[in-house]
Parts: C-alpha cells; sequence; structure tokens
C-alpha cells in the first residue's frame, strides 16, 4: 500500500500497476502450485542432507553446535537478530524491486522479479519431488540430538501467539521443502541483480549482509541445514543464467544522457579559417 500510494504520490499508478501485477500474480500462482504440492503423498527424505552436514561440518551439525554454544532457552538480542533476518526474506526482494521500479531500471526490475519466480518454480518442482525435512523435524523424530525451534519460542515470548502456533504447523503450509533454501537463494538473486545493474555500494552491501544474516538466522534456528543454504545459492546461479539467456540482451544497461561527441571540422574548413581572418 506504501508503495503504491508513493507511486499515485508521483503520478506513475498506472505504471505501477502495469509492471507490478503481473508479478503478483506470478507468486500467486506459485502460491496455489505449493499448496497443491503439499497434499502429494512423497517420501519425505531425513537422512541424506544430515550426512551431507556432517561431511562438509567435519562430523558436527552446524546447527547443533550454534545452539549449544549461542542459545540458551531464551528470546535475547541474538534471537530477536536471527527472527528479523528470517523475516526480511519476505519484504528485503519487494524493497530492492520497489528501488529499481521507481529507478526507472524497468529491465533491472524484470531481471530481479522473473528471477526470483524462476528459482521459486524450480524449488517447487524439488519440493514435490523430493520433500526435505528441516533441521527440528528431524530431532523431533530423533535423527538429531535435540534443536530448539527458536522461532516458535520467539513468538511465544513476544506474545504472538496466533503466529507461533501457525509456525511449524504441517496443516497450514509446506513444512517438508528444506532443500532448496528459498531464504538463502532469493538474496543471491538481489546481490547478482545490484552487482549487473551497478547499484551504489551501500545497496550491494546491504544486500551481501542481508544474505549472510539469512544464512546465518535459518542454519541457527533450526529451519534448514547449511547443505540447504548452499543449494539455494546453486539454484540461484542457475534461475539466473535462465533469466540472463532470456532477458539480458534486451535487458542490458544502457548509459543516457552522455552528449554526443562534437563533429569534427572538415579539412576544407580549417584551411579556409586562416584565409578568411587574413581578409
Amino acid at each position: 500500500m506504501v508503495m503504491l500510494a508513493a507511486a499515485l504520490f508521483s503520478n506513475r499508478g498506472g505504471r505501477f500497476v502495469r509492471d507490478w501485477l503481473p508479478v503478483l500474480l506470478g507468486f500467486f500462482a506459485y502460491s496455489l502450485a505449493g499448496q497443491f504440492a503439499s497434499g502429494l503423498d512423497f517420501t519425505v527424505h531425513y537422512t541424506p542432507q544430515i550426512d551431507a552436514e556432517r561431511a562438509l561440518a567435519f562430523g558436527a551439525v552446524p546447527t547443533v553446535w550454534l545452539q549449544d554454544h549461542l542459545y540458551h532457552g531464551t528470546t535475547g538480542p541474538l534471537e530477536i537478530f536471527a527472527m528479523t533476518m528470517y523475516l526480511s526474506h519476505f519484504f528485503a526482494p519487494v524493497l530492492l524491486g520497489f528501488y529499481l521500479w521507481w529507478a526507472r531500471l524497468r529491465d533491472g526490475f524484470t531481471q530481479l522479479m522473473f528471477g526470483l519466480l524462476t528459482v521459486s518454480i524450480l524449488a517447487e518442482i524439488t519440493f514435490v519431488l523430493a520433500p526435505t525435512a528441516p533441521p527440528w523435524l528431524a530431532a523431533q523424530q530423533g535423527l538429531l540430538p535435540p534443536v530448539d525451534h527458536v522461532i516458535k519460542q520467539g513468538l511465544y515470548d513476544l506474545n504472538l501467539t496466533a503466529a507461533a502456533s501457525f509456525y511449524g504447523d504441517a496443516d497450514a503450509y509446506n513444512i517438508v521443502a528444506a532443500i532448496p533454501s528459498l531464504h538463502a537463494a532469493w538474496p543471491v538473486i538481489g546481490l547478482l541483480v545490484a552487482l549487473r545493474w551497478g547499484l551504489p555500494r551501500c545497496i550491494v552491501g546491504l544486500q551481501a549482509a542481508q544474505l549472510v544474516g539469512v544464512v546465518f538466522a535459518i542454519v541457527y534456528t533450526g529451519e534448514h541445514y547449511l547443505v540447504d543454504a548452499l543449494a539455494g545459492g546453486a539454484y540461484a546461479v542457475v534461475a539466473w543464467a535462465i533469466v540472463e539467456r532470456a532477458f539480458g540482451r534486451a535487458a542490458r544497461p544502457v548509459l543516457t544522457g552522455v552528449p554526443a561527441p562534437a563533429p569534427m571540422p572538415a579539412l576544407s574548413d580549417a584551411l579556409e579559417r586562416p584565409r578568411l581572418a587574413k581578409l
């Protein structure tokens, strides 16, 4: 609503609807597909990602290690930070997209939105064919040492009871969609767009910081394994390559407002000027 109000205030309401409505429809269709996929009965994988995690971390599971060393059963500044980073997945891409749209970098906006949608579709195919459990669910099945559901507990501690009861409810959303991590994939897409379009260093830095913060948050809170995040990054690179191939040639930045070089004087004009000066 704030973005629409800003667009209307700048007399760009029609363009806003034209550019953003297809994006909203695309993600709405993705959401419907996700609800359909969650009703399919495929075997949920628990152990392959645990084995990969231990191979990656020299026998340890980073989620278990982080919680053993950093989590004390209460919601403190670190947990608030982790929850904020986790939730930034939902609003940071929208803010970056609005910045690109406001700056009239329409092709950059298109690349960002199609990149997010493409990686989401690739991930949804994986969620359907090979559903995977997050660390907190694997711990509930006795396959890992106890893993605290940090975000759920944090919501309860903040008196957000309705949100806490919704969180982790298999009847509300697909909880076996760990690989690849879209929480990691979306910031990677945002960072690639920021670098591709030469956005200001502060925006590139914020996007990189968000990526690091999100990866820490999803591993620390038990929502994803580290291998999930790495898989999310790989999916993002593949999605970016698809979008670049589809839109890259038409979307390359073009410098505008650069004055054309002054035409070189003809040789006859250069020889004629001294004669005229003498006369």
